[in-house]
C-alpha cells in the first residue's frame, strides 16, 4: 500500500513537473503578445508550485 502511494505521489510530481514545463512553454509563446495570458499562466504555475511544496513537506514529515 505504501509502496503504491509512493508511485503514485510520484507520478503526481512528473505530471506537475510536465504542468509547469508547457505553463513555461506557451508563457513564452503567447504570454509575449499578451500580458493578460502571461498573468494567468504565471498564477497556475505558482499554484502548481505550492502544491508540490506542500506535497513534498507531508511526505517528509
Amino acid at each position: 500500500m505504501v509502496k503504491m502511494m509512493n508511485k503514485l505521489s510520484l507520478g503526481y510530481r512528473i505530471l506537475a513537473l510536465i504542468a509547469v514545463t508547457i505553463a513555461l512553454i506557451a508563457t513564452l509563446i503567447y504570454g509575449l503578445t499578451n500580458p493578460l495570458t502571461q498573468l494567468v499562466y504565471g498564477m497556475l504555475t505558482l499554484i502548481v508550485v505550492l502544491l508540490y511544496i506542500i506535497n513534498q513537506k507531508k511526505h517528509s514529515s
